[in-house]
């Protein structure tokens, strides 16, 4: 694992390169914002002692207390140490983070003649009818629900597995849970690939429920902003070493539509194999390549000794909204891992809708 921290001072003029092309007026918001960023993104490591309050007020060309009140703004987000006589020491907030408001589940319209889109879903397909019918009538001739009933119906697995296997990865049985959707899948992966407390970085903007996911047991966030610049920011990040977890979504991401190309995907496994920060890759939109693009092959490690991938799918977005089937594709030690942990949340997921979803 990569150093997670360093007890080195940072000059006033090497922080103010890091803080990047200044304002024609700096406050402190601005100064307190930007060194929250760098922390985020790695690029200044926890532990790192912060310049002197009249040096960095010096090279930034500002008076002090600009410098001081930024001081302050970071105190207050629990961003620093400060101790008189040992200076600013950069830390992460202990404290959980706030939770991101989300999908209301109590939502009130403004009128009875509103429609909210939050919650309207397409009709199903007609071959999802076909599907239920065709389950519903062969209930009798199911006499086993496999050696794992906790992993899934054996043959949905084997659907999966070739599902992966056109895209490219070889993928066996033993590699696949299956789950309640994808956001149960998230959740699943987080809980076999950190601790409660933990640090996660999220893509924002990301898909508003993927937050509530993460802040549960104490988890805490640390934002991944999708601009020009993103897969060069997240490999800085996961050099660093400074994550416990990173959930991205590299295949048509939501809300912007991006696909990240193939070198960058490599160079994020890469960065992620040397500091061996476990990687939960969202895939519930991979099908959406309505232009017929290229795609690239699943974003997934082959190092041996790097911490494991987990891919995460499902057929809600692709099929309907209301046939709710997830998976995990990882190795098949997190795949044990994750069986275990399956029995102390649901046991496994609806026997019947796993069978549609392997008809469909």
């Amino acid at each position: 694992m990569a150093n997670k921290s360093s007890r080195s001072t940072i000059a006033a003029p090497a922080l103010v390169e890091l803080l990047g092309p200044l304002p024609d007026r700096v406050t402190s918001a601005w100064v307190s914002s930007h060194i929250m960023a760098l922390v985020a993104e790695g690029r200044l490591r926890t532990g790192s002692i912060l310049p002197s309050e009249r040096s960095l007020a010096i090279t930034l060309d500002v008076s002090r207390g600009t410098v001081t009140r930024a001081m302050e703004q970071l105190l207050e987000h629990d961003m620093l140490d400060s101790k008189r006589g040992s200076g600013h020491r950069v830390r992460l907030p202990k404290r959980a983070a706030r939770p991101v408001e989300s999908l209301d589940p109590h939502p009130t319209l403004a009128s009875n003649d509103a429609i909210d889109l939050r919650w309207t879903v397409m009709p199903p397909h007609p071959l999802v009818q076909e599907c239920a019918t065709a389950v519903a009538s062969g209930i009798g001739s199911i006499t086993s629900l496999g050696a794992s009933p906790a992993q899934g119906v054996p043959e949905l697995i084997d659907a999966i597995c070739q599902h992966y296997n056109r895209r490219g990865l070889p993928t066996s049985p033993e590699q696949v849970v299956v789950t309640n959707g994808v956001i149960s899948g998230l959740h699943l992966s987080l809980i076999a690939a950190t601790r409660p407390g933990a640090l996660v970085g999220v893509e924002n903007p990301t898909y508003p429920n993927i937050p509530r996911v993460v802040n549960t047991e104490r988890r805490r966030i640390t934002p991944l902003d999708v601009a020009s610049g993103f897969p060069a920011a997240l490999t800085a990040v996961l050099h660093s070493g400074t994550l416990d977890a990173a959930i991205i979504t590299p295949d048509f991401h939501n809300p912007t539509g991006h696909v990240l190309s193939d070198a960058h995907r490599t160079n994020i496994l890469r960065a992620a194999a040397v500091s061996r920060t476990p990687l939960i890759i969202d895939e519930s939109l991979v099908t959406f390549n309505w232009r017929g693009k290229e795609m690239p092959p699943p974003m997934v490690s082959t190092d041996r000794d790097s911490a494991p991938t987990f891919l995460v799918g499902g057929t809600s977005k692709s099929l309907w909204a209301g046939l709710r089937v997830g998976w995990i594709r990882t190795s098949r030690r997190a795949t044990d891992a994750l069986a275990n942990i399956r029995l102390g949340v649901d046991l496994g997921a609806p026997v019947i809708e796993q069978l549609m979803e392997r008809n469909l």
